[in-house]
């Protein structure tokens, strides 16, 4: 159910309650104004159930409110029709989710080499030009990339993220862990591989255990893995 009741608010039945959806053009003071007179002129929706305060999420679109402005929008609701803020909903996005949705995706480049009893961790994907010697630890909460040789431990997916994969020019590691699931090798699981640990991938198989291919055949095995890039000239 939806009900216009001017353009300074809509009123939605949903499954939670009540939403008002708020309109986003105007000042935040013709907002109030507005919505004083509006709600006023529809008072009879809200009053079978006075005293007691009526449960309503706020949708407020594509407007951004400072705490300031919730709480005087929150006091207003309450104190003059009896209606409790459960939420405020929008269409944007606060700086720390965007900042979060941006390291979700970008690639940290390194240009070092790891040694023995070195551990660097990262949130987001790596792209290390440089190796991991034995004894050093590369930690990521994506995926990790490295130009060099793989000889100590890589953990991949940190947050839990099971779709990252774990790729080196040469792959001889002591441990590799991908979003919990972890892999030891020994010298004879490197040997019995005709191309030696050279260019490989690891990543979770359907089952959730770790598994090592050869490079090339990572997208027989993960389509999604060159999804998001864009392949224009």
């Amino acid at each position: 159910m939806k009900q216009e009741l001017n353009r300074y608010v809509s009123l939605i039945g949903t499954k939670r309650g009540m939403k008002l959806v708020l309109n986003d053009s105007c000042s935040f003071q013709q907002l109030l104004d507005g919505m004083e007179q509006v709600l006023r002129d529809n008072e009879e929706l809200f009053a079978s159930r006075k005293p007691a305060s009526i449960h309503v999420i706020v949708d407020t679109k594509n407007r951004f409110l400072s705490e300031d402005q919730e709480k005087r929008l929150k006091d207003f609701l309450l104190d003059t029709f009896h209606l409790e803020v459960d939420d405020i909903t929008s269409n944007l996005i606060t700086k720390k989710e965007a900042d979060e949705q941006l390291r979700a995706v970008r690639i940290v480049k390194l240009n070092r080499v790891l040694r023995m009893g070195d551990t660097v961790e990262i949130d987001g994907d790596v792209l290390l030009l440089g190796d991991v010697d034995p004894g050093a630890v590369l930690r990521a909460s994506g995926s990790i990339y490295i130009l060099g040789s793989l000889m100590g431990s890589a953990y991949a997916g940190t947050g839990g993220n099971s779709r990252s994969v774990i790729c080196a020019g040469f792959m001889d590691p002591e441990e590799l862990d991908i979003a919990g699931a972890v892999k030891t090798f020994s010298e004879e699981e490197i040997e019995e591989t005709p191309w030696g640990g050279m260019f490989e991938a690891a990543f979770q198989n359907t089952n959730g255990a770790v598994i090592v291919e050869r490079v090339e055949q990572l997208p027989l095995f993960r389509k999604d893995i060159d999804e998001g890039v864009d392949e224009t000239p």
